[in-house]
């Protein structure tokens, strides 16, 4: 993990969401992404993978939780406010009862450096 390169912890952390099989480890490995991604660029598109985990591992409220503090954080973007959303649906709660997404401006493309 490098977050000088987040493109590519964004990749390996979906990767790891959808991976055949997912696990405890597996999830370690996403939170893990998250974190040195964390204050060095915008975490709301790589938020969402670890809650996938969870959900994947059918630990519901954890999925839950997370899904719920991305659609719940203004910093948000869109995607990642659909992404938390499609989850909530899949595990039966209805997004708009939980926190209805402010209107957002269009997302500004992200700087590399």
């Amino acid at each position: 993990m490098e977050p000088l390169y987040v493109k590519a912890d964004e990749l390996l952390a979906w990767s790891e969401a959808f991976s055949p099989t997912v696990e405890p480890r597996t999830v370690e490995t996403i939170s893990g992404i998250c974190h040195a991604l964390d204050g060095n660029t915008r975490t709301d598109n790589v938020l969402t993978a670890p809650a996938i985990g969870q959900w994947r591992m059918e630990k519901m409220a954890e999925a839950r939780s997370l899904a719920e503090r991305v659609l719940a954080s203004a910093p948000s973007g869109r995607s990642a406010k659909h992404l938390a959303e499609e989850l909530l649906a899949r595990l039966g709660a209805s997004p708009q009862a939980i926190a209805p997404p402010p209107a957002t401006p269009p997302e500004a493309p992200h700087a590399v450096e």
